[in-house]
């Protein structure tokens, strides 16, 4: 079972504050965006399942603020609420899950991981922005994370050229800007 979005916007409010609200919507708006546009060329997506995966990805983020179980905690949230496919996306969010081979296996993983690559706050910015925030932010907490920061740059690159290779839309994503 999938939540409506209206369903996802009660359950988001319940847990976060504005500022992730506000970040959660951003990602939203783009991965909603590049998921219709990808539909539109032919290719097999969830538009429901896309839609509320991002509004919940980060329903963890006071609960973990860490970040060491950062997903992981969304994941057993949304399969406690009996939500076990919108669990299993969110759940593959995290910056080191594109370094995991076979992961982001489907187009909703792809799409929710990457478009939250795309909002640094609640500010969609370009994939170089947002690693160079990654890196200055999070990367001296600890050498582990500087080089899951690093190694996840370049799959990250190669999968923003997978997704804009079949679209006929500029990777700036002015048009949503």
């Amino acid at each position: 079972m999938i939540p409506s979005h209206e369903e996802a916007l009660e359950i988001m409010k319940s847990f976060l504050p504005q500022n992730i609200i506000d970040h959660s919507m951003a990602v939203n708006k783009v991965a909603n965006y590049l998921a219709e546009k990808l539909k539109e060329k032919g290719e097999k997506i969830d538009l429901a399942l896309v839609d509320t995966a991002t509004i919940l990805h980060d329903i963890d983020k006071v609960i973990e603020p860490s970040g060491m179980k950062h997903g992981k905690e969304s994941e057993r949230i949304l399969r406690e609420k009996g939500f076990p496919k919108v669990a299993e996306v969110v759940s593959k969010h995290g910056l080191g899950n594109i370094l995991q081979e076979g992961e982001l296996n489907t187009w909703e993983d792809k799409i929710v991981w990457y478009a939250d690559k795309r909002v640094n706050h609640d500010q969609i910015v370009s994939l170089d922005e947002r690693f160079v925030y990654l890196r200055e932010t999070y990367g001296h907490i600890s050498k582990e994370l500087a080089e899951i920061i690093e190694n996840s740059y370049s799959p990250a690159q190669k999968l923003e050229n997978e997704i804009f290779n079949k679209l006929d839309v500029d990777k700036d994503l002015g048009e949503l800007k």
